[in-house]
Order: structure tokens, then sequence, then C-alpha cells
């Protein structure tokens, strides 16, 4: 035998002889038991793939029952929802037709207001409008936060006027 040197690790095997008859009935027991094993574990397998064949078909008939409805019940909300515009929008609609206005003017509630930064005086301002085929606005109380919106509280002419020893009037002769 060779003599070991230092850290040299050492592997032993111990064999052993056996009858021929025992040898191959051990061989044969253990064929069988891999064999059952394996045919257990493709039967577990095969259940296994069948329970989850189950949950799948059960899932497709769950969907294929309650997709329509829900399909159905979204249509029907969306049909409806469309239809039932709010009342106060109708009158909105009704009351005040859509207007198209020129380039840099704001459009709201069926008028066309220009806001202006030059400073002039209550004629010469009326003056501009009336060259714009428009006049002063006539503001209705409905109209008022609109027009304090757009103006940021700045001062600004309207069309409203007064004659000595009257009151006052909008241009259109409407008592204000």
């Amino acid at each position: 035998m060779k003599a070991l040197r230092k850290n040299q690790s050492v592997l032993v095997f111990i064999c052993g002889k056996a009858e021929p008859d025992t040898l191959s009935l051990r061989m044969r027991e253990r064929e069988r038991e891999t064999e059952v094993s394996s045919e257990s574990s493709a039967i577990a397998s095969d259940q296994s793939f069948q329970s989850t064949c189950n949950k799948c078909r059960n899932l497709k008939i769950v969907i294929s029952l309650f997709l329509p409805i829900i399909l159905i019940l979204i249509v029907c909300l969306l049909y409806y929802k469309g239809r039932s515009v709010p009342s106060n929008h109708q009158k909105d609609a009704i009351k005040y037709p859509p207007v198209t206005c020129p380039p840099d003017w704001i459009g709201h509630q069926g008028h066309c207001y220009k806001l202006s930064r030059e400073e002039k005086n209550w004629k010469e301002s009326q003056n501009f409008c009336i060259l714009h085929n428009a006049s002063l606005a006539k503001i209705t109380d409905e109209e008022m936060d609109f027009v304090t919106m757009l103006t940021r509280n700045h001062v600004f002419w309207i069309g409203l006027k007064r004659e000595p020893d009257h009151s006052w009037k909008w241009l259109d002769g409407a008592n204000a």
C-alpha cells in the first residue's frame, strides 16, 4: 500500500457478495418499488392535473355566465347615463345656444366678450365696441361672477348709462 501524504483522503469501498438468487430478488424488489413509486407519482400528477383542469373548467363556466351579464349592465348604465343629462345643463343648452366668437373674444352663455387693456373713457370704449359690431356689455346677476373672474376685480366699463335727472339704463333702454 502507498504511503499517504498529509491532508490526502482515502476512499474505502466495502463490496459484498451475495448469492445470485438473493441478488436478483433484491434487484426485482427495487425495480418494483421504483415502478410503484413512478406509477403513484404519475397518478398523483394526473390527479393534480385533473383537479387543475376542473378548476379551469369551473372558472370558464363562471366567466362565460357572468361576463355577458356584466357587459350588458355596463352598456345599460352608459346608455342611461348618456340620456340623463342634468336638467340645468339642458336648460342652459336651450337658454344659451352655442355661439361662435371672433378670435381673441371669449364666449359665455350665448354672448361674446372682448377684454381690452387700453385705457379709454366710457364713450371711447363704446365706440371701440361699435367698430367691432358690438356694444358695451349688459351684465346680468348670473353673469357677474363670470365677468368678475375675467376682469380679476379691475375697473371696467359696461353698457350702463345715466342721463341727468333720470335713472340708470342699459344701452338697450332697459332699466337697471
